[in-house]
């Protein structure tokens, strides 16, 4: 009887560390993921500043972007030839991609500051608290936020002024190397989540078919000890009643 809880507790404690285990190594991948998306998002706006700008044709579809005159930058252009072409700085650029992330179901990126231009850049409470955080201490911050729509893994990573930055906020009295603001990405954890049920699922199927096949071989393995020593006290019995000494 000892012997069984003593199995049962082993193989659960067992059991336990390595879901927890996968749990961990999944999260990990899904925070490294995100991580990598803010790399990507920081190096093509770094791309796009230092060539000052990307001009595309302004259509009925794709406007102006009304907040550059107020940085004294003139969004719009006409070539040679007559196209009108209007510029798409880091940031509009950066809210086009993740348009087009969010639609793929991929994840969604934010541009943020304390001191938006864009109202669309006004932080929630937790960016707001982030911001705040990264005045002090610039370090990646993540965390994971539960909805009605499931779990989210969110991260924010501060973006520092550079050389490039300048010749749009340049008359906001910022230097190189301050805060600016953050890239915020938030990603859906249903599909990890999905997966770490999964393998909870065949965990526990795992554990079971442990304990119903090493319950039968243990008792197995009793009832063939207490035949044994049932034997073997025969034996002696019969030694102790018929051996001529005694």
């Amino acid at each position: 009887m000892q012997g069984g809880i003593v199995l049962a507790l082993f193989t659960t404690l067992a059991f336990t560390g390595i879901f927890l285990r996968s749990e961990a190594l999944i999260r990990e991948a899904v925070t490294s993921s995100a991580s990598s998306y803010i790399d990507l998002v920081v190096d093509t706006r770094l791309w796009n500043a230092s060539h000052g700008g990307v001009w595309v044709a302004k259509s009925a579809t794709v406007r102006e972007n009304p907040y550059l005159r107020q940085l004294g930058v003139e969004p719009d252009t006409r070539t040679v030839s007559g196209t009108i072409l209007t510029m798409r700085n880091p940031s509009a650029m950066t809210t086009e991609l993740s348009t087009i992330s969010e639609s793929d179901g991929r994840v969604s990126f934010h541009l943020t500051s304390l001191k938006p231009l864009n109202v669309d850049h006004a932080p929630d409470a937790w960016e707001r608290e982030v911001l705040k955080r990264f005045e002090v201490d610039p370090a990646e911050v993540s965390r994971i936020q539960s909805g009605p729509n499931g779990r989210t893994l969110r991260l924010m990573r501060p973006l520092h002024v550079d050389p490039t930055c300048l010749r749009c906020h340049g008359e906001q009295g910022v230097r190189v190397g301050d805060v600016r603001g953050a890239v915020s990405v938030s990603a859906s954890l249903a599909r990890t989540d999905g997966i770490v049920r999964q393998n909870a699922f065949a965990l526990v199927g795992i554990w079971l078919c442990v304990m119903v096949v090493g319950g039968f071989l243990m008792r197995v393995l009793i009832k063939q000890m207490i035949e044994r020593i049932e034997c073997s006290e025969g034996q002696l019995l019969g030694l102790a009643t018929t051996d001529s000494l005694t």
